[in-house]
């Protein structure tokens, strides 16, 4: 420290006392610390973050309350645009769907985690009840949901 020559070592002014205070991260920046923690890649978590924070506006950055409704809608919002591409890229409604499985196991091994095994006779279960969900003029979230509600039953049944 720089001490001016008129001073005696003594009297050297004190460094002040700085009390760093981290201010909490955005809430897109959260999501995207979540969804990339999570097993998202880094593209997917932007995403996350961009439609969690566009799906809830006015979340707070410190309510845990907002942030897990806005990571919960980007994640929603994320997979149904990957439903809806496969769609628009002339994909049947199964395969659409066979795609969010995919990408349910992409999340699931990139985070550590053993991707469910389900069975052939259980995904056409859950493809089968995407259609119907579809024929009751579903949105393409609730046609995932019933896709998803069906492997769920399944898997909860004994063997």
């Amino acid at each position: 420290m720089f001490l001016p020559p008129d001073l005696p070592p003594g009297d050297a002014p004190q460094r002040p006392a700085y009390v760093l205070v981290q201010a909490a991260a955005s809430v897109e920046d959260q999501l995207v610390a979540r969804a990339e923690a999570d097993g998202w890649s880094a593209s997917q978590a932007n995403w996350i973050g961009k439609l969690g924070v566009a799906r809830t506006p006015g979340a707070s950055a410190t309510s845990k309350a907002d942030v897990d409704a806005a990571y919960t809608a980007g994640r929603q919002a994320l997979t149904v645009a990957y439903f809806d591409n496969a769609l628009a890229s002339g994909k049947s409604r199964q395969v659409a769907f066979l795609t969010v499985i995919d990408l349910e196991k992409q999340v699931m091994t990139r985070a550590h985690l053993a991707p469910p095994d389900y069975s052939d006779e259980a995904l056409q279960k859950a493809c089968d009840a995407v259609e119907l969900a579809n024929r009751k003029g579903l949105s393409s979230n609730e046609q995932i949901e019933a896709g998803f509600e069906v492997l769920r039953l399944l898997a909860a049944k004994p063997r």
